[in-house]
């Protein structure tokens, strides 16, 4: 998988401590982008999936969960369900960061093992520090139940 680095604690980028994989590519652009250089599909670093896992396994004492951000990782889709299928066979909590809105990767994003998805595009005129965990308010944070998604800020409207 291509990679544009690693965070390996943080406790804003998701609920707990989690170590942050930022994954490489991103096709979404988004005006005022905290992180442009994640854009380039072809850029960053390759890294073997053992690798990653090595990598994160150096904190499991330390950390909570994982947390994939990027550019977007759904750009590599198939190294980031790896990724979160890992995650919860090792009791880690999952976060996923995506421009896509979850209304775009429904139903198939049920099937997926991520605790919580960040979605929809940061846009600059939305921009805000009032809302945990996102840039923008357009931004949604869904928890996974057992019957699809719930908006963990709006008094339980689901997808």
């Amino acid at each position: 998988m291509r990679l544009a680095g690693f965070k390996p604690t943080s406790l804003f980028d998701g609920f707990g401590i989690n170590f942050v994989i930022f994954f490489q590519g991103c096709k979404h652009q988004c005006v005022g982008c905290h992180n442009p250089t994640t854009w380039d599909l072809s850029g960053g670093i390759y890294w073997s999936f053992d690798n990653v896992t090595a990598e994160i396994m150096k904190y499991r004492p330390l950390i909570t969960g994982i947390t994939l951000s990027g550019g977007d990782p759904l750009f590599q889709k198939e190294d980031a369900l790896k990724l979160a299928n890992w995650a919860k066979n090792h009791n880690l909590q999952t976060t996923l960061y995506t421009g896509f809105n979850l209304t775009e990767l429904f139903p198939e994003c049920c099937d997926w093992n991520f605790d919580y998805i960040i979605d929809g595009k940061f846009i600059q005129s939305c921009k805000s520090l009032h809302y945990p965990f996102r840039g923008s308010s357009n931004q949604i944070i869904w928890k996974k139940t057992n019957c699809g998604f719930e908006n963990i800020e709006a008094g339980g409207n689901t997808a």
